[in-house]
This record gives C-alpha cells, sequence and structure tokens, in this order.
C-alpha cells in the first residue's frame, strides 16, 4: 500500500511540475510572429503529444522515487 501512495503522490507532484514548466517554455520561447489573427497559439495535437510526453517522463520519475523511497523506508 505504501508503495502506491509514494507512486501516486510522485506521479501527482511531479506531473504538475512539468506541466508548469512546459507551459512556461512554450510562452516563453513561442515564435510570437506567427501568431494569428484569432489568438490560436498551439494546436491540438502539440498540446496533446506534449502532455503525454510529461506522462510519460512523469511515471518513469515517480517510479524510480518510489523505488528509492521504499528501500530508504525499509531499513
Amino acid at each position: 500500500m505504501k508503495k502506491q501512495l509514494y507512486f501516486s503522490i510522485s506521479f501527482i507532484a511531479l506531473f504538475f511540475i512539468l506541466q508548469f514548466i512546459t507551459g512556461l517554455s512554450y510562452t516563453l520561447f513561442f515564435d510570437r510572429e506567427s501568431y494569428t489573427q484569432f489568438g490560436d497559439y498551439t494546436t491540438a495535437e502539440n498540446s496533446v503529444l506534449t502532455t503525454i510526453v510529461v506522462i510519460v517522463i512523469s511515471a518513469s520519475l515517480a517510479y524510480g522515487i518510489q523505488k528509492w523511497l521504499v528501500k530508504r523506508v525499509s531499513r
């Protein structure tokens, strides 16, 4: 049960942190000359792909954190 709790908390925290960082980087580094008159700043495909990548990275890191915490706490 502790393993699932460690994984869940780590995943949720990492997901929100990575989503925030991704949003900031899109805002800071997006080419402003390509903005359209209607304000279409991003495409749905780009947004979904980014979210999938963030989910995979968050899950991988959360799994590693969970393994590390289980070893550390069980000593």
